[in-house]
This record gives C-alpha cells, structure tokens and sequence, in this order.
C-alpha cells in the first residue's frame, strides 16, 4: 500500500478562506480545550484511586485478591490509554503555526526509522529505506512531518499482524520531494478506502 507525501510548501490560500480557517481552527481548539479540561480532572482522579488501590493488592493472599489486583492492573492500562487518546486530541486539535524550514529529508525519514525500529522488529515488522540523493532541502516542519509519517508506520504495522516489510522511499518527481510508505499488509479494505482521508 503506497502513501506517497508531498514535502512541497502547500499552495496559498486566499486570505478570506485562510482566515476563516483560522477563526474555526481557534474556535475548536478553544472547545477542545474546555472538553480536555472537563475530562482530564476526573481521569486523574480515577488513575490516582487505581493506584492506591493497586497498593492494597500489591501481596494478594487468595485467588479472590489476585483476580482483583488483575482487574485493577487493566483498568490502570485503560486509564493511560484514555490518557494518550486524549493528549494526542489535544495534539490535533491545537492551533498551532507550521514552523518550516530548510530540512534534508532524508536525514529526518532516517531518524525516525531509527526510533520506530526497535517497535518493528519486537512485531516482526522490517524496516527498509531507499533513499534518492538528488533530493534537495525541503521546507518542512519536522516535528509535524515526523508525527504524520509515524502515523503511517503504525498504521502499517497494524496491517501486518504476523510482521511483514515496511518501505520508506524518497524520490523527486516533478520538481516535488517524495516520501512513498509502502507495507506488505492487507492493505486498505474497499468500503473504507473512499473515506481514508477523511
């Protein structure tokens, strides 16, 4: 499955479009961040009694007490994962300034393999990278970039649950810098993929 990504500067908006843009971009974040707050209080709450009582079944003495301390240890695996969900909308949701700037895109699809590596090979997932030399220094915001195409990894990764090859490729076609992310998975089943961009 290949998902080719421009690291080209977008085309310009007009200035009424970008704007408006910008007004509902703020207006979600601010809901976003009323939600988050209304929400991350209580999860605190919950983590922090999850806890304590994790404490209290630290030495289980019966069969009963270890059933409860399990229970207890998933429902703290759920709480953090109700966590990350939230601080990755948060993440999505916040307005913020693309920051671009002169990058070797190369050097950041290298770096992030590095990092995602260890992952892979524990899901039996190989890495492979190919690199064109004649790609020039792209304007890009690498924090951002590097979140988009982990995205990718990881949804690869999920693709391929018995492991397989995960392929990061850059190339320039048409004066534009690419990334190709191509998996060996199962690919994108056909009812979902009139919707996956959305």
């Amino acid at each position: 499955m290949a998902q080719p990504l421009t690291a080209s500067p977008p085309f310009p908006a007009e200035p009424d479009v970008a704007r408006r843009l910008r007004e509902q971009n703020a207006h979600i974040a601010q809901i976003a961040g009323g939600l988050a707050h209304e929400i991350r209080n209580p999860l605190s709450t919950l983590s922090l009694n999850l806890d304590l009582l994790a404490e209290d079944f630290q030495e289980p003495e019966t069969p009963r007490e270890r059933r409860a301390g399990a229970r207890i240890e998933r429902l703290k695996h759920e709480a953090r994962r109700l966590q990350d969900i939230l601080e990755n909308f948060l993440r999505f949701a916040r307005l913020q300034d693309v920051k671009l700037v002169d990058t070797d895109l190369n050097a950041v699809v290298e770096d992030l393999c590095d990092f995602y590596e260890p992952q892979a090979s524990l899901r039996g997932v190989v890495v492979r990278t190919h690199f064109a030399n004649d790609v020039p220094r792209v304007p890009l915001d690498a924090d951002a970039f590097k979140q988009a195409v982990l995205n990718l990894m990881l949804n690869a990764e999920h693709a391929m649950p018995e492991g397989g090859e995960l392929i990061l490729t850059t190339r320039l076609e048409d004066g534009s810098a690419l990334l190709d992310v191509v998996d060996t998975g199962c690919g994108i089943p056909e009812d979902v993929q009139s919707r996956m961009f959305d």
